[in-house]
């Protein structure tokens, strides 16, 4: 049910109605009718003030013709909620985000409007500043043209030094808000320039690690490899065995053993040419078959 509790100033947790039709959450309900003001058996209601029992008697005491007279002056409420009911609170809901967006938007708009309160009011500082020292200027003028009569020659070189020192203000106020206007180019260019430093600070870590994972997968590959070399070697090796064996054990091999050892002494150079060069030659080659199938991560975070 939809609706606020006039206790507890929140929804409806279980809403209960008294004989007056007020309805309240049954909690909030009863911590009022049990409270140390209610001694009695009746409380009033907490808007209209209308009185209702706090205890109903047991049925089961009273003598069949008096129970259909006992009614329980608290019941509870079961009410479901309509679908313009519905429509309401989900618009309810809305309007709510609303406001909350409205209020947002609105501290964002007076935030900029303070600050451009402030703004406008060194303006204005500056203005009277300026103000006064003109007004403070041209008395100064006045006065001096007053006792013009007395010191003409020297109080027309006076004005003339304080108009000249009048324009030599304004244009060090100029210089100085062209210098102002420089300094602030400089710094938007030395942001820029950081932002630039730091782009490049993040490219250069990303090739770091992008370098460091392709020299450990590099390393895991010689490593496989490696094993696989020594593992041909090996089945090499016993192959070169078994023939020299097979070979020995054979008649034409014992009439000429000269050929038993030229055979041994070629599988044996074979060996050792593979250990010195040959293998690493294949690894390198398989490595640089699988470098050359794959594209690397550094041509891709070029890309």
């Amino acid at each position: 049910m939809s609706g606020q509790c006039g206790i507890c100033l929140n929804d409806y947790s279980d809403p209960t109605s008294i004989p007056c039709g007020h309805i309240y959450c049954f909690r909030c309900l009863s911590q009022y009718a049990n409270g140390t003001v209610h001694e009695g058996m009746r409380a009033p209601c907490p808007t209209c003030r209308q009185e209702f029992h706090i205890v109903t008697p047991d049925a089961r005491m009273l003598p069949r013709k008096f129970q259909p007279f006992i009614m329980n002056h608290m019941r509870r409420v079961y009410i479901t909620p309509s679908e313009d009911q519905q429509r309401l609170v989900q618009e309810n809901a809305r309007l709510r985000n609303q406001v909350t967006t409205l209020q947002v938007y609105e501290e964002q708009i007076l935030a900029r409007s303070n600050q451009q309160l402030e703004q406008l009011a060194e303006s204005q500082r500056k203005e009277r500043d300026a103000g006064r020292l003109i007004l403070k200027l041209e008395s100064l003028v006045a006065e001096l043209e007053k006792q013009f009569s007395v010191t003409g020659s020297t109080l027309e070189r006076e004005r003339d030094h304080l108009r000249a020192r009048f324009e030599d203000m304004t244009e060090e106020l100029d210089r100085t808000n062209e210098k102002v206007d420089r300094l602030r180019h400089e710094r938007n260019k030395a942001r820029a320039l950081l932002d630039t430093v730091r782009q490049e600070n993040d490219y250069r870590r990303d090739l770091e690690e992008v370098l460091t994972g392709e020299l450990t997968q590099a390393r895991r590959e010689k490593k496989h490899w490696q094993r696989e070399y020594e593992e041909l070697s090996g089945e090499l090796m016993r192959r070169v065995r078994h023939r020299t064996a097979a070979q020995s054990s054979s008649p034409a091999t014992r009439s000429n053993p000269g050929v038993v050892n030229a055979v041994a002494g070629s599988s044996s150079l074979g060996t050792k040419r593979a250990r010195n060069g040959d293998g690493l030659g294949i690894a390198g080659e398989a490595d640089s078959r699988t470098s050359s199938s794959q594209p690397s991560k550094k041509q891709r975070l070029s890309q």
